[in-house]
């Protein structure tokens, strides 16, 4: 919907799957499965200033017969930006950015120690920068200047190290000397490109790429983020959604088999989920 100074829409996503299996020759084990989906949008425009703030929320579950409950999606972001016209499409702009997820997060559906919480991680982003906005299809924003705080709120994951914060000292019996931090600060570079595109009558398009280059340390390591999410309505109740999200963070060590080795240490990370179901857009 659209007034005169604010621009709101959103859209809310409901899928859910099911398989049964009495006395199945084939094989097999049912399941039930679900998730939900929800990201809406205001903006302001107002003379020379400029607002948009924007939150996504996921979160899915699937239950396996003589399996616990796992989840299969996790998110909760909020992002805000206000800017200041200075030139033809340009702004002087402040963004402010959260993620973090919901629930604790295992490697396997079998473990039973978590290596996610929520709050840990969380990644905060403040700061200034350029943003070049020439129509309402795109945008692009860089900052010289913007800080970085991640947040490992849970002190089991902190005296780990994980997700880069400092690890707690111990001594040579394993003893905790001095607690993990649960804060890393980093101030570096940060850009951030988003464009959405109606490609069809029924298909909607968007991507956004974000890029990190902490100054205070191994500048030469980008973080980067590279989302797409493309839409195929059906009707006005029913839709697809295809989302992927591809992460690179230098400062998380992941474990992996790779050529029957394993190995730690930071890799590309990478998601997609595929769901058909009720959509209602607003």
């Amino acid at each position: 919907t659209t007034c005169k100074i604010w621009t709101t829409g959103g859209v809310f996503n409901v899928n859910f799957s099911q398989v049964q299996l009495i006395n199945w020759a084939g094989g097999g084990i049912s399941s039930v499965s679900g998730s939900g989906l929800f990201n809406a949008f205001a903006n302001r425009k107002k003379g020379k200033h400029s607002w948009d703030n924007s939150i996504a929320l996921a979160y899915g579950l699937m239950a396996q017969e003589g399996k616990k409950t796992f989840k299969t999606d996790d998110r909760l972001e909020l992002n805000s930006k206000y800017g200041y016209e200075i030139g033809k499409s340009l702004y002087f702009s402040t963004l402010f950015q959260f993620r973090s997820q919901f629930a604790d997060g295992f490697k396997t559906v079998d473990d039973s120690v978590a290596i996610s919480r929520f709050l840990a991680p969380a990644y905060v982003l403040l700061g200034v920068g350029f943003d070049y906005k020439p129509n309402d299809n795109f945008s692009l924003f860089a900052s010289p200047a913007m800080a970085r705080f991640v947040i490992v709120g849970d002190q089991t994951l902190a005296d780990a190290g994980a997700f880069g914060v400092e690890a707690a000292v111990r001594d040579t019996a394993g003893n905790i000397l001095t607690p993990g931090e649960n804060l890393d600060f980093q101030f570096g570079a940060y850009l951030n490109a988003q464009y959405k595109k109606d490609i069809a009558k029924n298909v909607n398009f968007f991507t956004r790429l974000e890029l990190f280059s902490n100054y205070l340390r191994e500048p030469q390591n980008v973080d980067v983020i590279w989302e797409t999410m493309w839409t195929f309505k059906v009707n006005d109740w029913l839709a697809a959604n295809l989302n992927t999200i591809l992460l690179y963070d230098h400062d998380i060590d992941i474990t992996r088999t790779e050529d029957n080795v394993v190995k730690t240490g930071p890799t590309t990370q990478f998601k997609e989920a595929f769901g058909l179901g009720l959509t209602v857009k607003f």
